[in-house]
């Protein structure tokens, strides 16, 4: 039978995948006693996604974000006018001054605009990086994944949309009790 329930939080679908797929009671979507999942479709393809579904690929999904990111605000390019030279910064700072102090606050009022902030990359030197933790982004990636799925909440659907999908399913009710 034909079932659709309400969107899940990403949680609720970890648990019910968890439950429902990975339990050795719901062993017949295993293959040889392994869970098996293949990424399908054009989307996966285009994230280099193919062959098994593993925990990793989602912690590369992740990076990859972070990548795509970084590299469209690159290709946004900077905007150069008056105001963002920050000529009287400049003039204020001087010549050897620091742009990261109070004589600059210019610089801080533009940098928003003009950065991303990163979530799994970083951007220290290697000591403060050490000093920190020295974690991987492929450690940092997979707590961002773990945060995900523990946090997300799908937006609702449109009301047209669930109503349409109700049709739809009482069409297909109404077809399979025929069917019986």
């Amino acid at each position: 039978m034909l079932t659709i329930s309400k969107p899940l939080s990403a949680g609720q679908a970890q648990s019910y995948h968890a439950k429902e797929f990975t339990a050795k009671e719901q062993n017949y979507w295993s293959e040889r006693g392994v869970i098996a999942g293949e990424w399908q479709g054009r989307l996966a393809s285009q994230f280099g996604l193919a062959g098994a579904v593993s925990a990793e690929d989602f912690a590369k999904l992740v990076i990859d974000d972070e990548i795509e990111t970084q590299m469209k605000r690159a290709l946004d390019g900077i905007e150069v006018t008056e105001d963002t030279l920050c000529l009287e910064a400049i003039e204020r700072v001087g010549i050897g001054g620091s742009f990261l102090t109070s004589k600059a606050k210019d610089t801080f009022k533009h940098i928003q605009k003009e950065t991303t902030e990163l979530t799994v990359g970083d951007r220290n030197t290697r000591e403060k990086w050490l000093a920190s933790g020295g974690r991987s982004i492929g450690e940092k990636a997979r707590e961002k994944v773990k945060e995900i799925l523990e946090t997300y909440e799908p937006e609702p659907l449109d009301g047209d949309i669930v109503k349409k999908l109700d049709e739809i399913i009482e069409n297909a009710k109404r077809n399979l009790s025929k069917k019986q």
